[in-house]
């Protein structure tokens, strides 16, 4: 291990978080006065078991903002603290019946206002507030989430926003003025995104379509290209010189009915008369997205080359598509997450095209604990599975992010039981490869390790691949080769 001497005997290792359930760390507020270097605390509400996600400076003189959130993190407020007197004035408040994951980061503050999204209405909009806490405008409505606050130009009263207006598989950005007045300044398709000089009057615009690779482009504050920055002329050519199948979107009903948006990569001599075994790649988490118009070429394509219909597709609980759509999961994460993985294997299942008998699944971190979850569903389709880092049990995990999508353990014991697939790992079907880096300070290597015991105690033969020394992430490149060879070869033997 480059050189070091080796120990010949555990170590000590502390971890970063609480797991769902236990003690969190008390948190308060401290000014450090540097003349004299002392330390005040700062006499900020917050609940004994609450959180204090941020502290920022706000543009005025002796004014601090500072946000807390309450355990179940279904009230978030905003206090506007002066740091001299130690006096906190409430200035916002945003609650909900499930959960407040308001973008921290994403709060700006001017001189007279400051801005906040919010999903109060039902989908993710922009707010305007005035410096005393008093709503001033609701920016941006309609059927479609704002997805990330770009900036204001508070000389002109301009505000910039990325949103996806088209459709939750694309995003766009906007301009929106003082009196609610939108401009959509981005001229592309796709996925397009910016970000604006100081004084908003250029952007540097990044846009991507499933099919094109990213372009890097100079604009002015109107939309209009004025200079290109890379066009991927390199990467275009290389893609050119190869055979391969482009994705195409398609849609699959969940078992609710609700359409779920996916795309799917065939093999670039696809013969209709001819039948495939399908990989379904998926990630499957609280508002993130695999399904997008955006280039991305990865494994997928040589798992293509390799003879397999390659599909994503994103269920119930993903972003883009308003709160209530991602918060159909509150309170049983993996329960129609897994649902809605087994309902597209059997919609392809029905295709001509698709051998039915042959349907893997992978994922990792959460889609390693969605794989899991589909693969011990006594209605399981799959005859094998990947899962990489995943979550066997939430009892296990971070307690802020778990407890956000389901309450403690002692609150939700049917949630967590339901969605633990350590609870019923006897009932696994199909061949299963388990992966983990051991030093994963993230999803805790002894849930891998936990499913591996149950496993062997219920007699059921799979495959395991550790990593001694890799995080979370399996970084470096001959990590890297290794583990994808490794979940290669695994599907080409098993489907």
């Amino acid at each position: 291990m480059g050189g070091e001497a080796p120990v010949y005997y555990p170590g000590f290792r502390t971890y970063r978080y609480a797991s769902a359930g236990d003690t969190i760390s008390t948190v308060t507020v401290h000014v450090y006065q540097l003349k004299i270097r002392s330390s005040r605390k700062l006499s900020v509400p917050v609940d004994a078991d609450g959180y204090i996600p941020r502290i920022r400076f706000t543009r005025r003189n002796n004014q601090l903002a500072v946000m807390t959130l309450n355990r179940n993190q279904n009230e978030f407020k905003l206090f506007f603290v002066n740091p001299k007197s130690g006096v906190a004035k409430l200035i916002l408040t945003d609650q909900s019946d499930t959960y407040v994951c308001p973008d921290f980061d994403e709060i700006q503050f001017s001189t007279n206002y400051f801005t906040y999204l919010s999903e109060k209405d039902g989908y993710r909009h922009l707010y305007l507030y005035n410096a005393n806490g008093g709503l001033r405008k609701k920016l941006t409505a309609g059927k479609w989430d704002v997805t990330k606050f770009l900036g204001c130009d508070t000389i002109k009263g301009l505000f910039y926003y990325q949103a996806a207006v088209e459709s939750p598989m694309k995003r766009s950005v906007w301009q929106v003025d003082l009196n609610g007045k939108t401009r959509r300044i981005s001229t592309v398709d796709g996925v397009c995104d910016g970000v604006f000089n100081r004084n908003y009057t250029l952007f540097v615009q990044t846009a991507s379509t499933i099919k094109t690779p990213k372009i890097t482009t100079l604009c002015n504050v109107s939309g209009q290209a004025l200079r290109t920055i890379s066009d991927n002329k390199a990467l275009k050519t290389r893609l050119s010189e190869i055979s391969y199948a482009d994705k195409t979107f398609f849609t699959v009903p969940a078992t609710d009915g609700q359409i779920l948006n996916g795309w799917m990569l065939k093999p670039a001599n696809f013969d209709a008369s001819k039948k495939y075994p399908v990989i379904q790649l998926q990630y499957s988490g609280p508002d993130a997205q695999e399904v997008l118009d955006r280039f991305n070429f990865d494994w997928e394509y040589y798992l293509a080359e390799k003879g397999f219909v390659v599909v994503s597709v994103d269920g119930r609980g993903t972003g883009g598509r308003g709160a209530d759509f991602r918060r159909l999961t509150y309170g049983k994460l993996g329960q129609l997450e897994s649902q809605d993985q087994i309902a597209v294997a059997n919609y392809l299942k029905k295709q001509a095209y698709i051998d039915g008998s042959r349907m893997g699944i992978w994922g990792w971190s959460f889609g390693g604990f969605i794989t899991l979850m589909s693969m011990t569903n006594p209605d399981s389709p799959f005859k094998a599975g990947v899962a990489v880092a995943p979550v066997t049990d939430y009892r296990y995990y971070d307690a802020m992010y778990t407890e956000r999508y389901m309450k403690t353990p002692a609150e939700n014991k049917e949630g967590y039981d339901a969605g633990s697939p350590l609870l019923r790992a006897s009932q696994l079907k199909g061949r299963l490869l388990l992966v983990h880096g051991l030093a994963d300070d993230n999803v805790r290597a002894n849930q891998s390790l936990d499913f591996d015991e149950a496993l062997i105690r219920a007699g059921i033969r799979f495959d395991s691949q550790f990593y001694p020394i890799s995080n979370h992430s399996i970084l470096g490149e001959t990590y890297r080769r290794h583990l994808y060879n490794t979940k290669v070869e695994f599907f080409l033997k098993n489907l």
